[in-house]
C-alpha cells in the first residue's frame, strides 16, 4: 500500500489500538502526513491487521506443542497439566520490520507484557522494528486436539 510505504518512509511508526490507528513517533508528523493517515484510516487498519490468523495459529499452536513436550518429558508433568501449563504464561506479538512492511512478523514470547515485548523487538531490531502489538486470540482455543 502506498500510503503505508510513505509513511514508514517518513520515519513514523504506526500501530493498531482498537479501531484507532497511533502514531508511536508523532513528533515528525506534518499536517500532510496527518491528512494521508486520515485519508486512508480504513485502508491502514486493514493493512496493520492483516496478518493471516492461520499463519499465527499455526506458529503458536506449534510453540504452545514445545512447551507442553518439555514440561511434560523434562518436568514430569501429566500431558494434560503440561499442555495448560504451556498456554498459561504465552503471549504472542505481532510486528513489522521496515524490510517487510507490508507483512507483520510473529514473536512468541512467554510471560512478557506488551512494553517489554516492544523493548526486546526494538533491542533486537532497532530503528527498523515499525510497530508492535499484541495478538489478542484466545491461546487456548489452538489447543484443541482434533478428534479422530
Amino acid at each position: 500500500m502506498a500510503a503505508l510505504n510513505e509513511i514508514n518512509q517518513a520515519g513514523l511508526r504506526l500501530c493498531l489500538h482498537g479501531d484507532q490507528v497511533r502514531v508511536e513517533n508523532a513528533h515528525r508528523l506534518t499536517d500532510r502526513l496527518r491528512n494521508l493517515i486520515r485519508e486512508n484510516k480504513a485502508a491502514l487498519i486493514s493493512q496493520l491487521s492483516k496478518t493471516s490468523a492461520a499463519e499465527i495459529q499455526m506458529n503458536v499452536r506449534e510453540a504452545i506443542e514445545e512447551r507442553a513436550g518439555i514440561l511434560e518429558h523434562e518436568a514430569g508433568l501429566p500431558k494434560a497439566e503440561a499442555e495448560q501449563e504451556a498456554v498459561s504464561p504465552l503471549r504472542v506479538y505481532c510486528y513489522r520490520h521496515k524490510e517487510h512492511p507490508d507483512r507483520e512478523l510473529i514473536a512468541i514470547m512467554p510471560g512478557c507484557n506488551l512494553d517489554e515485548a516492544r523493548r526486546c523487538l526494538k533491542a533486537r531490531f532497532g530503528d527498523n522494528l515499525l510497530m508492535v502489538h499484541q495478538y489478542t486470540s484466545d491461546l487456548n482455543k489452538l489447543f484443541v486436539k482434533e478428534q479422530s
